[in-house]
């Protein structure tokens, strides 16, 4: 029984582990339709700065900007000035891009600090995200750059894994195949039992053997396990 638990879990985890990575993968290279849903904008003392986050099914975009006091969204007539809420931290799965922008700063990399963005994507947590900035060129050009996003023949593999939202999504999704397997199992050893041959390696066996001489199974171990 012990050993067809943790096959069990074996496959619970394999195969959410490989679910949540497809999903989040999938996301990444599709879009949703649907309108994002903006939260913020938040001041973020603790980053210096202040960013946006916005939300659609599966995917969470977040607009950092360092050192902004001012931030404005279109209106009718003119732009209309908004005012920040200190409510929360940023998003845990976030980069700390206060400390990021000034370390490529003065590794010789200039970027445009007011706007960096950064995706995550995955179900039903994000788990896996990419960034991308703006790289400021001499004469004052801009080169969009990404960060943690790799491109696999054509398909876009972020690279950030966030893991206790992986964490979370492995459990979830691979509950159904864990218990699947689980219940397989045990149909299969039942059905055997009734056949008169081994549960686990299905040799023929006397009814008065209860010690499988192929694989060394004790049925009549088993059996005092499960009634205890």
């Amino acid at each position: 029984m012990l050993r067809r638990a943790v096959r069990a879990g074996l496959v619970h985890i394999a195969a959410g582990l490989g679910a949540a990575l497809l999903i989040a993968v999938a996301l990444a290279n599709t879009t949703t339709g649907a309108t994002p849903r903006l939260l913020g904008p938040f001041y973020d003392p603790d980053r210096l700065g202040i960013w946006l986050e916005e939300r659609t099914p599966g995917r969470r975009s977040v607009i950092f900007m360092l050192a902004r006091s001012r931030i404005y969204e279109d209106a009718p007539g003119a732009p209309r000035l908004v005012s920040p809420r200190p409510e929360r931290a940023s998003p845990a799965w976030t980069t700390d891009w206060s400390r990021a922008i000034p370390a490529m700063q003065a590794s010789g990399t200039m970027i445009d600090p007011t706007q960096t963005q950064e995706h995550a994507f995955g179900w039903p947590a994000v788990c896996l995200a990419s960034a991308d900035y703006l790289e400021e060129q001499a004469g004052g050009t801009f080169i969009a750059r990404s960060e943690h996003a790799h491109r696999i023949n054509g398909v876009v593999v972020p690279g950030r894994v966030w893991a206790p939202g992986l964490v979370i999504n492995t459990l979830v999704l691979g509950a159904p195949a864990g218990a699947a397997y689980l219940v397989g199992t045990l149909i299969i050893s039942m059905a055997r039992r009734h056949r008169g041959v081994c549960p686990l390696c299905c040799y023929p066996t006397d009814p008065e053997i209860t010690v499988c001489p192929e694989c060394g199974h004790d049925a009549a171990h088993e059996q005092s396990r499960l009634a205890a």
